[in-house]
């Protein structure tokens, strides 16, 4: 059984790697790292490239393991002091403490200490979560690799905190056309990025404002401009604007009908074009697999709690094929953010409540 100074240890040695798409090679480097970890097992070490992603398969030789235990090891970009991890009592700082480093090294170390018992489990490590998961956990599915429940450590900000759903993912680009002037004539040309902020503003009426309107629990579509650009000069009348935008939708939105709505409201000479269209993960916490998780969290004097993920996960690809998924982690805060932490005694918790878990449904 693994202790709670190696799992940190863990941690620590993969938030070292730089492991973001700025840098593919080091996402490699993390895939590597997590097979050689494997070398003196038993155990079934398949790399695997789709599209350019790493992904690595650890199983006891089988693609249909009763439970398959799944992260990701690329990350968001962040500062440089964020690769190097820093303790401060009972926080461990870094780029991916919470999302996901810490979820990966309880998987790994769960794996190798499981890899001689009749345990039912496999791994499932890809590279490609943060950017859509197109290439790593999808593809995974598609050549095979299903089990009867996946674990997925990436939601939830605490142990005890089970997803039930999260929001559906559309991301589009709306390009804005004009004519091109002189800066100081501007009435001679059109403005492109007039245009597409008036596209915009229109298309923002269709959402409630986040700071005026939700409600407490947030549990409402939302849309987010993530990326603008336009102009080449201060001098120039932009000729072409263009905006990517984030949209999550809940159940209560038909995504079809948002996305015509959105196309009505468009003024002339702007074009909308859907990059990203992904469904809600939905979590059945009735299901024979997933109750049983409830039971170990109050075996662990937690309160089991169900709550909502505003983001998304590759759980929506298991829920595809309906699989049912696990999604909660070791207790944190401020992923994507500058200061993202975990907690540390939380990191062995979570090892020893999954541990738990398989004990109960995996032998």
């Amino acid at each position: 059984m693994s202790s709670l100074e190696h799992l940190v240890d863990l941690t620590e040695t993969l938030i070292r790697i730089r492991s973001t798409h700025a840098q593919p090679e080091q996402i490699l480097l993390a895939r590597n790292l997590a097979a050689n970890y494997f070398d003196s097992t038993s155990l079934l070490i398949e790399p695997h490239i789709y599209g350019g992603i790493p992904s690595l398969t650890i199983t006891k030789h089988t693609k249909t393991p009763k439970v398959f235990l799944c992260g990701h090891l690329d990350v968001v970009d962040g500062e440089d002091e964020q690769f190097i991890p820093r303790r401060d009592g009972a926080r461990l700082y870094g780029r991916g403490a919470l999302d996901m480093k810490s979820g990966n090294a309880v998987l790994m170390a769960l794996m190798k200490d499981l890899a001689d018992t009749s345990h039912d489990v496999g791994l499932m490590l890809t590279g490609d979560e943060e950017i859509g998961g197109m290439h790593g956990t999808k593809v995974l599915l598609e050549q095979g690799y299903r089990p009867q429940v996946a674990i997925i450590p990436d939601g939830g900000l605490a142990i005890h905190r089970l997803v039930e759903k999260e929001k559906g993912v559309i991301w589009i680009r709306l390009e804005a056309q004009g004519a091109a002037a002189h800066g100081s004539r501007p009435w001679e040309g059109i403005n492109a990025i007039d245009r597409l902020m008036d596209a915009l503003q229109k298309i923002k009426t269709l959402f409630a404002d986040p700071h005026t309107n939700h409600p407490t629990d947030h549990w409402v579509s939302t849309i987010n401009i993530g990326h603008i650009e336009g102009g080449h000069s201060v001098n120039k009348v932009p000729s072409s604007a263009s905006a990517t935008c984030d949209i999550r939708y809940t159940e209560h939105a038909n995504p079809n009908l948002l996305l015509e709505d959105m196309k009505k409201v468009l003024p002339e000479h702007v074009t909308l074009d859907v990059r990203f269209f992904e469904p809600m993960t939905h979590v059945d916490i009735q299901h024979p697999l997933i109750k049983p998780f409830f039971d170990v969290i109050s075996a662990h004097s937690r309160t089991p709690e169900v709550s909502h993920g505003h983001g998304s996960s590759d759980g929506r690809f298991f829920s595809a094929h309906h699989i049912p998924v696990l999604i909660s982690q070791p207790d944190g805060a401020n992923h994507h953010a500058k200061d993202e932490w975990v907690n540390i005694p939380s990191i062995k918790e979570y090892y020893d409540v999954l541990r738990a878990y398989l004990d109960k449904v995996a032998l």
